[in-house]
């Protein structure tokens, strides 16, 4: 695998690819590199496949894909990684890694917000927009609820349909809002007319997860879930999951990276409120400030 300083590679893409490739990791390791050229031993320059395929050394790690040492800390590329951990540091959001862990997904139901759109996703559909706009970029579909008059739960939903009579939901979501304007957001479900939030909620006197009761998307009804209080104002990026044991037990829980996890409501029964028919995400604010969530993965296992 032996390749030689030469023309032919691209810097700013070769950096970038690096950043894919680790999450920064291992991204300054460039740093003795980048005003070198490289290419492969038959003399043609990587494309942007074999990009995919360069193993980074440097102080910290000197080895290289073949076994060999390299004394200087340059970068070595190889079409074969013998060592594929030295590229890719597993995370939860990634969907490979989100599959190791939890398993494969239910058809349909999975949903990764990575499209450039004004529009709902296929499959996913608004209950009552009103003022509320979507906007789906840069890894996240985003629902901003304008400031209006009265409460009201702005939601994209999809049809539990198809999901079997146990499942797992898992999201990864953000929200902005102030304690003046009573804001939500989280996971929902919705029969067609009765709301139930799994949520951060923020009002007087600060925040806390909630899992609340509507009669409908704008008559708050009752909580069986308030804890967890913390300041004034919300600005969060959690993970949120509800667990379907059976129809007359759901778990809610809560964590901050996606892998250590908090229930905080466990063996709720939903079935004496509502029979779900839609599953998503929301936010809803009183009408002071504009609210926002935002919802980065949704995977049902």
């Amino acid at each position: 695998m032996a390749v030689k300083r030469n023309t032919g590679v691209d810097w700013a893409l070769l950096a970038g690819r690096i950043g894919a490739l680790n999450g920064g990791l291992l991204a300054h390791k460039v740093w003795d590199a980048i005003d070198e050229e490289y290419v492969w031993p038959d003399g043609t320059a990587p494309d942007a496949e074999s990009y995919t395929n360069i193993v980074f050394v440097g102080p910290e790690d000197m080895r290289t894909a073949d076994g060999g040492r390299d004394v200087e800390g340059d970068i070595w590329m190889s079409d074969e990684l013998a060592d594929p951990s030295l590229t890719h540091v597993p995370c939860i959001d990634n969907i490979d890694d989100f599959n190791t862990m939890f398993g494969t997904a239910y058809t349909g139901h999975d949903y990764e917000f990575n499209a450039v759109s004004s529009s709902p996703p296929s499959g996913w559909a608004w209950v009552n927009q009103g003022s509320a706009t979507y906007t789906e970029r840069f890894g996240g579909g985003v629902i901003n609820y304008p400031a209006g008059a009265s409460i009201n739960w702005r939601m994209l939903m999809q049809s539990v349909t198809g999901l079997p009579s146990t499942w797992t939901a898992y999201a990864k979501l953000n929200g902005m809002g102030t304690f003046s304007a009573d804001c939500f957001f989280g996971l929902t479900l919705y029969d067609g007319t009765k709301v139930i939030d799994f949520s951060r909620y923020v009002s007087t006197p600060g925040t806390r997860y909630y899992v609340s009761q509507w009669t409908n998307v704008n008559t708050y009804s009752s909580s069986p879930l308030s804890a967890v209080q913390r300041g004034p104002m919300f600005e969060d990026n959690i993970y949120i999951r509800i667990t379907k044991n059976s129809a007359t037990s759901y778990d809610f829980a809560v964590s901050s990276d996606g892998v250590g996890w908090i229930t905080l409501l466990a063996a709720y029964n939903v079935s004496a409120y509502m029979t779900p028919t839609h599953l998503g995400f929301g936010t809803s604010n009183t009408g002071s400030m504009d609210s926002v969530a935002t919802c980065h993965w949704f995977r049902v296992r």
